[in-house]
């Protein structure tokens, strides 16, 4: 599915209070696309938005921790942080659930009775709770265990794919560097030239042009490019890119 497809795949699922899974590659977009999307529906709508990472989760964050009740005969949970939002809110709140396939089984367990069953441990997730989820795929070095399938079965599940176009365009309205979208054009197919590695280094990925980009916004000196770039995109477009902007740079006005 293509980024722009995508964001009207998130407004649709949120006005139809489905739950909605995005995966794909690393770098690709898949969290940014949807907080774009949030703050777009929250700004015209009204309500807010939040980023959870359930990999830093243990399940009590999802159920509430348990603690006696008032006749010491019984056990009741108390939920507390986004769990506590997610019950108490009485205005629309998107819930962003980032990497849930690096998430272990048991919070994922957890997850699926709040995403689905809208209800924990006898407590109610507000009806103005909307989810998308996010996840990289297995294959691709990212920590990922898998999604257990009750949870994926209660989920609408896409799969982001980069399009050239697509990102030029986002490129444009967030003013990166002109010579970085025409060098898009000259090579498209480097935008993703995703490699999975346990090596420390980086490939070429949109996540990772925007970095390059950032980069040569903030000022970066000439003879730091080529380290610096590599360090976003690899060894192959740092080269290939600094050749680019020395051959822009020396062209006439």
């Amino acid at each position: 599915m293509r980024p722009k497809d995508l964001k009207y795949a998130i407004q649709l699922t949120i006005n139809t209070k489905q739950n909605l899974l995005i995966s794909g590659a690393p770098g690709i977009g898949k969290t940014d696309i949807a907080r774009q999307v949030a703050e777009d529906v929250c700004s015209r709508n009204g309500g807010r938005y939040m980023v959870l990472h359930p990999v830093c989760d243990d399940p009590s964050d999802w159920k509430g921790l348990g603690f006696p009740a008032g006749d010491r005969k019984s056990a009741e949970f108390l939920p507390f942080g986004n769990l506590k939002d997610m019950i108490e809110t009485k205005s629309r709140l998107i819930c962003l659930i980032d990497d849930v396939g690096q998430a272990p089984e048991s919070v994922q367990a957890a997850i699926m009775q709040v995403v689905r069953e809208r209800r924990i441990n006898g407590l109610m997730i507000s009806p103005e709770c909307r989810f998308v989820l996010c996840t990289n795929r297995r294959g691709d070095k990212a920590g990922v265990r898998g999604i257990i399938e009750p949870l994926k079965s209660r989920c609408v599940i896409v799969e982001l794919e980069v399009n050239d176009d697509d990102w030029r365009l986002w490129a444009n309205e967030h003013g990166m560097p002109p010579e970085l979208v025409a060098f898009s054009k000259l090579r498209p197919g480097m935008l993703h030239d995703f490699k999975p590695s346990t090596d420390i280094t980086n490939s070429a990925n949109p996540r990772g042009w925007g970095e390059v980009g950032r980069i040569q916004l903030g000022g970066a000196p000439k003879h730091l490019e080529f380290e610096l770039f590599r360090g976003c995109c690899g060894e192959q477009f740092a080269a290939e890119y600094t050749a680019f902007l020395r051959t822009y740079r020396d062209m006439p006005d």
